[in-house]
């Protein structure tokens, strides 16, 4: 492989590594937002089974089958280079999004709230309609 070429190939692992920085930070913001309990765990391995697939991928594709150290470590400085400079930016725009999100689901799930209501109230009515029968009939 020619220099030029295997520039090509690090310039990639960079943009691999800032890929899988972006990807960790939706997640982060999914388990800030989303009161699940162990989602945490799940997101963390998910992420990590995700992020060694991609780096096993990426190296059979670019090295014909041959995982190259320095390529994991290319990748390590573009997530590095992610974190120190553009999650910040991400990371703001995408708890912008969330923001966003959930009040577009709470104006989409407000009749169901709302209709849920009701139906609670109805039902510890009706679930006792007896119970106060002689108030009824001393009015």
């Amino acid at each position: 492989m020619d220099t030029r070429a295997e520039l090509a190939v690090l310039c990639r692992a960079i943009v691999l590594g800032g890929g899988l920085g972006l990807v960790y930070d939706l997640m982060r913001v999914i388990r800030r937002r989303v009161p699940l309990p162990g989602l945490g765990g799940i997101l963390d391995f998910s992420f990590w089974v995700l992020a060694t697939v991609s780096l096993f991928l990426f190296s059979q594709e670019a090295w014909a089958g041959r995982v190259r150290l320095y390529g994991a470590v290319f990748c390590f400085l573009g997530g590095t280079a992610y974190f120190w400079g553009l999650s910040p930016v991400f990371l703001s725009v995408l708890f912008r999004l969330a923001d966003m999100l959930e009040m577009i689901l709470g104006i989409l799930l407000l009749p169901v709230r709302v209709m849920g209501r009701i139906l609670a109230r109805i039902g510890k009515n009706v679930k006792y309609p007896f119970s106060f029968r002689k108030k009824w009939s001393m009015i």
